[in-house]
């Protein structure tokens, strides 16, 4: 229970003290904060990722693309490699990147379907 305020008790699960990559359970909240700021007025699917992050304009990626894999970016940021590879990927590597987030894509962004 999330709002106990007992000490966690791992039985047959993860160790709470130990490290866990939660990209995918991130992706499914991500993109339900993105669904609820769209429904909300606050932000557009279709806005360039450069109207939201501090990136270069011209990439052609989407918060869409982002968020439904479409971006032509590749499953890691370029160098990271290993058990754990986000252990060095601090602020000043996330800035250095998103400096160059058209450089770094592997494909061009898919365009949105028409219809969609």
């Amino acid at each position: 229970m999330l709002s106990s305020s007992a000490p966690p008790l791992a039985r047959h699960g993860h160790d709470p003290a130990a490290f866990v990559e939660i990209g995918s359970l991130t992706k499914v909240l991500t993109g339900t904060v993105l669904v609820r700021m769209v429904r909300a007025g606050l932000l557009g699917l279709d806005d360039a990722v450069e109207q939201w992050l501090p990136t270069p304009p011209g990439s052609g990626i989407t918060l869409r693309n982002l968020a439904d894999h479409t971006s032509g970016l590749s499953r890691l940021p370029p160098g990271l490699t290993g058990p754990d590879p986000y252990a060095a990927f601090d602020e000043d590597a996330l800035q250095a990147l998103l400096g160059r987030l058209g450089e770094v894509t592997v494909r061009q962004p898919r365009p949105r379907a028409t219809g969609a």
